[in-house]
């Protein structure tokens, strides 16, 4: 199992770009905003869970992330270079880049530990309805089947 990186999979899908930069089915390249779509309402709805995840709507859990630019203005090029700034989990802060930046590398680990949810996130490359881990450890999947 590898480590769910959403804003890489969003430059992925959008440049079909490997991490060698050879491109691969260049005729499948997709709109930043579907490569949104893929990692977020797509796959809440694929995980069963579009009804609370998935989406910034009234009733839904307020899992979110901020973001230090917006990727559907940024450059193709730009989206790997896109940094997570907070991350929000049930309409709580979780993560925040500016306690991690003043700590070093120590402090990185402390914040982490301290934000994350218990076991299964290591850092912020996070979108709730794109990790794989989140369903298979989630209290919540025995209600999505």
């Amino acid at each position: 199992v590898t480590d769910t990186r959403p804003l890489e999979a969003v430059w992925n899908a959008v440049t079909r770009k490997t991490r060698q930069g050879r491109i691969l089915g260049e005729s499948q390249k997709i709109s930043v905003e579907e490569a949104l779509k893929a990692v977020t309402i797509y796959a809440a709805f694929q995980y069963k869970v579009e009804d609370i995840l998935g989406s910034i709507e009234e009733g839904k859990r307020a899992d979110l992330v901020v973001l230090d630019k917006n990727p559907l203005t940024a450059e193709e090029d730009e989206l790997l270079k896109i940094r997570v700034q907070r991350v929000w989990i049930d309409g709580r802060l979780a993560w925040s880049d500016a306690v991690r930046r003043g700590k070093g590398r120590e402090g990185r680990k402390e914040q982490t530990k301290k934000a994350a949810l218990p076991g299964i996130y290591k850092s912020a490359d996070f979108f709730p309805a794109s990790c794989h881990r989140w369903r298979r450890r989630s209290p919540l999947r025995a209600q999505t089947r």
